[in-house]
C-alpha cells in the first residue's frame, strides 16, 4: 500500500466520507472498496438522480451557439449542490464538480467535437469580488483538460453590471444581456477559431446567446456552449 492510499484509509477510519448532497455515509470504513469518479462523492440514491442530457444543435434558437452540450439536467442534487458551490463557498464540493465535469466531458467527447479554444463565461469586476471565484472558468479548466484544448483565461469580459440572471423570470432573463454587455479583451485571439464557451447553468440560454454574438464578432469560425446543467 502507497503512503497516500495508507493515509487515505487512516482518514476513512476515523472520519468516514459522507455524501456530499444528503451525508449519508458513502462506505464501511473498514471497507477495501474504493470508489471513483462521482460516486466517491455521491451516495446511490443522489447518483440516480443525475439525469444527462443530450446537445442542442445548430438551429435550436437564433443566434445561439452551433451547437450547446450540457451534462445533466438542473433538477435533484445539482439544485441542491451548484447553488451551493456557487454562492455560499462549499469549496468541500469541488472534487464531485470537477468529477462530474470530467465524466461530462466525456461525453461531449464521444460525440466529436472539434473545439480547438475553450474559454470561461466572464463575471463582472463586482460580481467577481463578491464571489470571490469564478465557478465557469473552473468548468473550463476541468473541460480543457478532458479535450486537450487551448484554455484560454480572460478572453471574454462582462464590461456592464447587470443584475443576477437566476434572480429574474424568464421575460426579465430576455431584456437583461443586451448587445455591449460583453466584449473580446483580444479579438485576434478568436479568429478561425473554434470555440467552446463554458458555464454553470444554463435556463434560457441568453447569457450564451450574446457571449456567442461577440465571439461571432471577432471572427470565431465556430461556436460551441458547454453548461454543467440545463434547466429542463
Amino acid at each position: 500500500m502507497t503512503l497516500s492510499a495508507f493515509l487515505a484509509s487512516t482518514l476513512d477510519l476515523f472520519f468516514p466520507r459522507r455524501c456530499l448532497s444528503c451525508s449519508v455515509f458513502l462506505r464501511h470504513p473498514l471497507s477495501r472498496t474504493r470508489e471513483s469518479g462521482f460516486s466517491a462523492w455521491l451516495c446511490p440514491a443522489c447518483r440516480g438522480q443525475l439525469v444527462s442530457c443530450e446537445p442542442l444543435v445548430a438551429g435550436w434558437q437564433p443566434g445561439a451557439p452551433d451547437r450547446v452540450y450540457s451534462g445533466y439536467l438542473y433538477t435533484g442534487v445539482l439544485e441542491r449542490i451548484i447553488p451551493a458551490w456557487k454562492y455560499h463557498r462549499r469549496y468541500d464540493l469541488l472534487p464531485l464538480v470537477a468529477a462530474l465535469c470530467r465524466e461530462a466531458g466525456a461525453r461531449v467527447e464521444a460525440f466529436g467535437i472539434d473545439a480547438d479554444l475553450v474559454i470561461e463565461m466572464p463575471l463582472s469586476r463586482r460580481a467577481l469580488k463578491k464571489r470571490g471565484f469564478n465557478q465557469s472558468l473552473y468548468i473550463a479548466e476541468q473541460l480543457a483538460a478532458g479535450l486537450g484544448c487551448r484554455l484560454l483565461v480572460g478572453g471574454l469580459e462582462k464590461v456592464v453590471e447587470t443584475p443576477r440572471q437566476a434572480a429574474l423570470d424568464r421575460q426579465s432573463r430576455l431584456r437583461n444581456l443586451g448587445p455591449g454587455v460583453f466584449r473580446a479583451a483580444d479579438p485576434e485571439d478568436f479568429r478561425e477559431r473554434r470555440v467552446l464557451l463554458c458555464d454553470d447553468v444554463m435556463t434560457t440560454g441568453t447569457t450564451l446567446r450574446a457571449a456567442a454574438a461577440v465571439l461571432r464578432q471577432s471572427g470565431a469560425a465556430a461556436v460551441y456552449g458547454f453548461t454543467l446543467a440545463r434547466v429542463p
